[in-house]
């Protein structure tokens, strides 16, 4: 009942934790990830430019606006960690005994090991179920960040700081 070994090298991949580079306008929504600082920057400037103002051959117009770009860790997880089986038969037991069974008897008893032995069952199935499908989970925050550097765009000379020279 267990994974195989090529199962859970897959289920390993898809919830390692990977580098990779982000930028935040706000330090509370991250985007990315990308390969480099310098796509990270890059992707910064051409995808939120238009919220903030139009760019235009002799730098930022409209507004100033600034940006961070930091090195982020992802953090995937399996989606079985989240399956509690005696959550479940709690919950199992409270929807059969309300809906099918008056006589005050409960219509759920799994004593001794059952609640553990069908926890890994569905743990495993849950596990086979996200490497068959490619699912990779991410969780909204992040592992680790490392410290970040802040962009500036001005209105008179354009990046405070060329993408290039930020490497």
């Amino acid at each position: 009942m267990l994974l195989t070994e090529e199962e859970a090298k897959k289920l390993g991949a898809l919830t390692e934790k990977a580098w990779g580079w982000f930028y935040t306008a706000d330090e509370e929504q991250y985007f990315g990830p990308y390969a480099s600082k310098e796509d990270a920057v890059q992707a910064a400037i051409e995808e939120e430019c238009g919220l903030h103002g139009e760019w235009g051959a002799d730098g930022f117009k409209q507004e100033d606006w600034s940006f961070v770009i930091a090195r982020c860790q992802s953090n995937p997880f399996a989606l079985s960690g989240y399956f509690d089986a005696d959550r479940w038969l709690e919950d199992l037991a409270y929807r059969f005994d309300y809906l099918l069974n008056g006589d005050g008897e409960s219509a759920v008893d799994l004593g001794g090991g059952l609640p553990a032995s069908l926890e890994k069952a569905v743990r495993t199935a849950i596990d086979r179920w996200q490497v068959e499908n490619s699912v990779q989970l991410k969780r909204w925050e992040f592992a680790k960040i490392e410290p970040g550097e802040r962009v500036n765009l001005t209105p008179v000379g354009g990046l405070a700081g060329k993408p290039e020279e930020l490497a």
